[in-house]
């Protein structure tokens, strides 16, 4: 071999022996002019040879790469308009809890109903989970449909029952952070972005037949909105 040893070769080296790079090339034509491929922390490059057109120079090269897509959630304003995104959507419900509680109510939301099913679950579609929910159901209208609103999402099944009047409904929308529990169960980071909604549902006579608050990851949700309408 030739005293000589081209830097080609002192770099393939230097990567080799600290243990941070995989050959993934053949090594012939390594002391030639032949320009030659490495992978490094997950990376393809060429050595002498331009990197590859989707990387970047910088502080260590890495490869720049589209981000997934995945499906997102129109904020909408009306509860017909929810019920219908959800039947659309069908996103699953992966239960975590389920008993009787007592939901804390704002002085505005309403009466409070006389017991409440509280079910608390994650949503998932079929790449991510996309919320997690604490649901309290009016228990009288829980017994109406109960493996219906086990196996569903509530709104859809809320409007759905004939017996069930509706006599007002609000959701009110917040971004905030993710804390550890929502964190955890949205898979995560703890502080990402998250859309904290709160709905409330009420009978004619104004008890609080449902109360959802959710928390959505933020990368999860849209708002689209006609300014002129």
């Amino acid at each position: 071999m030739s005293k000589h040893v081209s830097p080609k070769f002192q770099v393939a080296n230097a990567f080799v022996e600290c243990g941070r790079a995989r050959r993934v090339a053949n090594f012939s034509g390594i002391l030639r002019d032949q320009p030659f491929t490495f992978l490094y922390n997950g990376t393809s490059m060429q050595f002498f040879g331009g990197l590859k057109p989707d990387a970047k120079q910088g502080q260590g090269t890495f490869v720049l790469r589209k981000p997934e897509t995945h499906p997102r959630m129109q904020v909408v304003i009306s509860l017909r308009l929810l019920a219908e995104l959800y039947r659309e959507q069908a996103p699953r419900p992966i239960p975590i809890k389920e008993g009787f509680a007592t939901p804390h109510l704002e002085a505005e939301d309403g009466i409070p109903a006389p017991k409440y099913r509280f079910l608390q679950r994650v949503h998932a579609s079929e790449r991510q989970f996309t919320s997690v929910i604490a649901a309290y159901i009016d228990e009288r209208i829980f017994s109406l449909a109960p493996k219906r609103f086990r196996k569903e999402t509530v709104i859809p099944v809320l409007m759905d029952l004939k017996a069930v009047k509706i006599g007002s409904a609000r959701q009110i929308l917040t971004i905030a952070t993710a804390g550890e529990d929502a964190a955890n169960a949205l898979n995560i980071a703890v502080s990402a972005p998250v859309a904290e909604v709160r709905r409330v549902i009420c009978a004619p006579d104004g008890t609080v037949i449902y109360l959802g608050e959710l928390t959505y990851r933020g990368d999860y949700i849209r708002m689209d909105m006609d300014l002129l309408s």
